[in-house]
């Protein structure tokens, strides 16, 4: 299998086709994240000063077979991280496989599934999405017939769950902010030509119809039933969108735009709930030495600080 290909295989795990016949147990993630954050910029005699709140709140539903497994998909370690998922995705394409009534050894079985996949992603059209689907429909059955045989990879003590998002889950979005940038800039570098530098947005957002279809699909989340510890992969955040005012070198500009997210804060996000207990909260000071506003074209330093907070919580539901 090529690396696109492996790559494919281990995207299929965000939108995991489980049986519809199996006895789900579900899991209700809250997750709140809020940031409020102030940044100056200095390119003399060009200067200036940012500060944005911005909170993002979010709860979805991901659900599991309730298989205990042997090792821990979401493994901190990435390389075993990588094989557990390849794996994973095998032994899952192996069973549609003979599920089907087809002998996975027969001869040829990669090439016509190649060709298979093919006329699928034609049928597509210019239809991009449908072709990433095809893609995901047929990656683990590639990966069965490509991928060499490792489950002893999860022959470990069985204490994880492994939970996966699904289509149609319940899901709620809030997202808001506000950013404000001041200062002056100029073309030529001269301080007797500065002119205003201005960036002004409001930005709230329910979530629309394609961030609730991915908020439902995006996650992957790991329970040690021996500690009570969770994992989550990709936390996200929901885009704010609003109306945004920006001048800058005597131009002025309006439109809707989404707030820009302060660089470090989905990292820090995902580093606190990559290993953390069912129900918390953490609080961190982040250096901010990227632009907040994204644009980096204007050259000089920045400095500052965002003080982020998240609040998370995991709890059983009933179907």
């Amino acid at each position: 299998m090529s690396l696109r290909g492996l790559a494919i295989c281990l995207c299929w795990l965000f939108a995991m086709p489980i049986a519809e016949s199996a006895p789900f147990t579900f899991r209700a993630v809250a997750v709140d994240i809020e940031v409020e954050a102030q940044q100056q910029w200095d390119n003399a005699p060009q200067w200036a000063r940012t500060r944005t709140h911005q909170r993002y709140r979010f709860e979805t539903v991901l659900r599991s077979t309730g298989t205990l497994e042997g090792a821990n998909l979401l493994d901190p370690d990435l390389r075993r991280r990588t094989a557990l998922k390849a794996e994973y995705v095998r032994r899952s394409g192996m069973a549609q496989i003979k599920a089907a009534g087809i002998d996975p050894a027969v001869p040829g079985l990669v090439e016509r599934l190649d060709q298979a996949l093919e006329k699928k992603i034609q049928h597509c059209g210019a239809d991009a999405d449908c072709a990433v689907r095809a893609q995901m429909e047929f990656a683990p059955l590639m990966a069965a017939a490509s991928l060499p045989d490792h489950h002893e990879l999860f022959d470990g003590e069985a204490r994880y769950l492994f939970f996966f998002g699904y289509p149609g889950c319940a899901n709620k979005v809030n997202s808001e902010g506000e950013f404000h940038l001041k200062g002056e800039a100029t073309r030529t570098g001269k301080a007797d030509r500065l002119k205003p530098f201005v960036l002004e947005i409001l930005a709230t957002s329910q979530g629309s119809p394609e961030e609730q279809v991915s908020l439902c699909e995006r996650f992957t989340m790991v329970i040690d039933t021996k500690t009570g510890d969770i994992q989550i992969e990709n936390v996200y955040l929901p885009a704010a969108r609003g109306p945004m005012t920006r001048v800058q070198y005597g131009n002025t500009l309006t439109r809707d735009q989404e707030i820009p997210i302060p660089p470090p804060l989905q990292g820090w996000a995902n580093s606190v709930l990559r290993s953390a207990r069912a129900t918390g909260r953490a609080e961190a000071n982040l250096p901010l030495n990227l632009p907040l506003d994204g644009d980096s074209s204007v050259l000089g330093t920045w400095t500052g600080e965002a003080t982020a907070k998240i609040r998370w919580s995991v709890a059983p539901l009933d179907p």
